[in-house]
């Protein structure tokens, strides 16, 4: 189940001062960015060849990865796994010893499904599955 990285994430104070980095200096390829509105974030994605680099960045002064910002800067979030089905995959974390977050799934980018996996089971990195199509 675990075979591909789909996308890094990178948590950003503001996407266009983050772009002046990895696409201008850089020069890595801006494949798309959109407004999660619901889930009050913005999330752009850059070409790294195998990968994208994902940039998170809330849209509002209240939401809770602004604490992790105040907390520990920018840098990186969590790393996601390119999952065939994400329902499946779900189901089958109890096989591996892990478990999704609660009130999982998520909407994902491009209208993708995603969930994260508990961070406690994961020696406290943040984990990600997306499906690899849009969702039914």
């Amino acid at each position: 189940m675990f075979k591909e990285i789909d996308h890094i994430a990178i948590l950003v104070k503001n996407t266009e001062r983050a772009l002046e980095l990895y696409q201008g200096r850089m020069k890595l390829p801006l494949i798309a960015s959109e407004r999660l509105e619901e889930q009050g974030i913005r999330l752009t994605h850059l070409d790294m060849g195998n990968v994208q680099l994902q940039l998170v960045e809330p849209l509002s002064s209240d939401h809770p990865l602004c604490q992790r910002l105040k907390t520990h800067g920018e840098g990186l979030h969590h790393l996601c796994w390119k999952v065939d089905d994400l329902r499946v995959a779900m189901a089958s974390l109890e096989d591996y010893g892990l478990r999704s977050k609660p009130n999982e799934p998520h909407p994902g980018v491009q209208g993708r499904e995603a969930a994260f996996i508990e961070p406690v089971d994961t020696q406290g990195i943040l984990f990600e599955m997306t499906s690899s199509s849009m969702k039914d």
